[in-house]
């Protein structure tokens, strides 16, 4: 059998719910998947998330990018700065995507 998660810690201190109040104390897991293929997977259906009733409709799921992936996400902002700063001003540029598929996508201005 094949493991799909590596490891999956909670983060932050625990807390008591406080029943009174109704507010429940949830602490966020940092999931760790064996391979990214796995993760690509679950990143590509986690909008079923938005569909679910009862205990599930409260989780949501997030990307934790890598230190790589945050070196590339920024030299994609500054390249995307530097041709709107070129662009005749009519366009702006974002940068879109997973973190496995980031690219600067040009959109025209409001």
């Amino acid at each position: 059998m094949m493991r799909t998660l590596s490891e999956f810690p909670r983060l932050g201190e625990k807390k008591e719910d406080n029943k009174e109040d109704g507010v429940n104390n949830a602490r966020p897991l940092l999931v760790t998947f064996s391979n990214e293929n796995i993760k690509k997977s679950v990143f590509l259906n986690v909008s079923k998330l938005k569909t679910m009733t009862g205990p599930l409709e409260a989780v949501s799921v997030d990307h934790d990018m890598t230190q790589k992936e945050r070196e590339e996400t920024k030299a994609l902002i500054e390249e995307a700065k530097k041709k709107e700063e070129n662009s005749a001003g009519n366009f702006t540029f974002r940068v879109r995507g997973p973190p496995w598929n980031r690219y600067i996508k040009k959109l025209p201005k409001k």
